[in-house]
């Protein structure tokens, strides 16, 4: 059938799963003599035929992931029965060798006769049946565990989110020196410890074994062996106070996102099982269908139709535990996002607190240097008092000092002889003494403000250069 490619061109390597879902039913049956095709009798093929394919989607234990221990897979089929000779083709696609396996120990087994009779056309129908059986059992397999893997997820990482406090405030919130004295009025809170963000456990995959035994076939294998958990007080250790984060949305929407995977999937199978059954019962009542076919394997039809209900009826089990599943999880995400959003408004609040606290911090610094500055003011004006009263009292300093060295002599009223009133020697001596001091003097104070003017220059370009580093850093 060319539209069985449909079925085989959705697998292949992806970067991301493209046509994953794309499972359908397909037939084209010819039953009338008038549409009888090609008749090729040394092949057995006598024109007249019923031709199908289908795919089916399930879930198996993965190797590869270890953090997501499981894997939806698909199989496509075909089949081909020629309705006089009796002779039967099959066609099975899958990525590995599962199928294979089982078809090949039903053949074996003692208890399922019917797929390895083909000596009649009765025969060849039973054993189409019996086959199909086998792809429609595996359909339904271990989708109880993987729910089951699902729901722990969804609990693990949202059952605190019904009964954890959500009133305390975050420690992350940068802490504040306490305030002086004078504003111990103000109102202060501590802020409690932020729990720690909350880890997700590791799940380690186990190795299970896929193939039923020959005698059984329809029994699932079981799940696999759940992963290992953590001891109760590691993970109180890693919870911390329960706290919650940004990720843990994008993990519950994860976990959302393969629980719409699966119910999708689940739909799919059982509607194609209707599709299958639906088939096969409008060629048991055709007027075209073989009187053998008609008369001897109504009781196969019915057993199938029955084991196809049973698969069904599981199918649609798992659906509504899926569904519960979804609503669950819409409800836990919206309380997580409102947990969120509180603690934003808390840890807001705190921030308010605390910057309230370091503006009335700022105040008391603001009135204290207000008084430095009246200080600073009051003494800048003593200052220019004692400057203004040194600048009067200096030009008579400067004579009373130059009139008592030796330069300038007044004759006393006891003296006979009047003596020299200028002594030129004297005030060489003066001034050869003086210049020398004063000139030194000054260039002290210039070397002296011209280090510490390249100190700071140094200190300055030093911290920018450090800066520099840790901006690169």
């Amino acid at each position: 059938m060319p539209s069985f490619l449909d079925f085989v061109l959705s697998y292949g390597r992806h970067q991301h799963a493209q046509d994953f879902h794309f499972v359908g039913f397909r037939h084209e049956s010819s039953l009338p003599s008038v549409q009888r095709g090609l008749r090729i009798p040394e092949l057995g093929r006598s024109g007249r035929r019923i031709q199908l394919c289908y795919s089916f989607s399930s879930v198996e234990p993965s190797a590869r992931q270890t953090s997501w221990p499981w894997s939806v897979r698909q199989t496509a089929t075909y089949h081909s029965l020629d309705l006089e000779s009796g002779h039967s083709t099959w066609i099975v696609v899958k990525g590995d060798q599962l199928m294979h396996e089982r078809v090949i120990s039903a053949t074996k087994s003692p208890h399922v006769a019917d797929l390895r009779s083909f000596r009649t056309l009765q025969d060849s129908v039973s054993s189409s049946f019996a086959t199909h059986l086998i792809f429609c059992d595996w359909s339904a397999e271990n989708w109880r565990w993987y729910i089951n893997f699902l729901e722990d997820q969804v609990q693990d990482t949202t059952r605190r989110t019904v009964d954890i406090p959500v009133s305390k405030p975050l420690d992350q919130i940068p802490t504040i020196t306490p305030l002086p004295t004078s504003l111990q009025g103000l109102s202060q809170k501590k802020a409690k410890p932020r729990p720690s963000r909350f880890s997700r456990k590791n799940i380690h995959r186990q190795h299970s074994t896929l193939s039923p035994s020959p005698a059984v076939l329809n029994v699932p294998t079981g799940p696999p062996e759940p992963p290992e958990r953590p001891p109760e007080a590691t993970l109180k250790k890693e919870d911390g106070h329960g706290g919650f984060s940004f990720k843990d949305l994008q993990r519950i929407q994860f976990i959302e996102e393969q629980a719409n995977e699966t119910l999708l999937v689940l739909k799919n199978n059982t509607n194609i099982l209707t599709e299958l059954t639906e088939h096969y019962s409008s060629v048991m009542q055709s007027e075209d269908c073989p009187q053998e076919i008609e008369q001897h394997c109504k009781g196969q039809f019915a057993h199938f139709g029955s084991r196809i209900v049973s698969v069904q009826h599981d199918l649609r089990m798992q659906q509504s535990r899926v569904e519960t599943l979804l609503r669950i999880l819409a409800d836990r995400k919206t309380l997580l996002y409102g947990i969120l959003q509180f603690r934003s408004m808390e840890a807001t609040n705190v921030l308010a607190e605390k910057a309230q606290q370091s503006t009335g911090k700022m105040g008391l610094l603001t009135e204290k240097m207000h008084e430095v500055a009246i200080k600073t003011k009051q003494e800048t004006v003593s200052m220019r008092i004692i400057t203004l009263v040194t600048l009067f009292f200096l030009p008579g300093t400067f004579i009373s000092t130059l009139m008592s060295t030796d330069i300038v002599r007044f004759p006393t009223a006891n003296s006979a002889k009047p003596e020299r009133v200028f002594c030129l020697d004297a005030l060489k001596l003066f001034l050869a003494i003086t210049l020398p001091l004063m000139c030194g003097t000054f260039m002290a104070g210039g070397l002296f403000y011209w280090i510490t003017t390249l100190r700071e220059r140094m200190r300055s370009s030093g911290g920018e250069a450090g800066a520099y580093d840790s901006r690169i850093s």
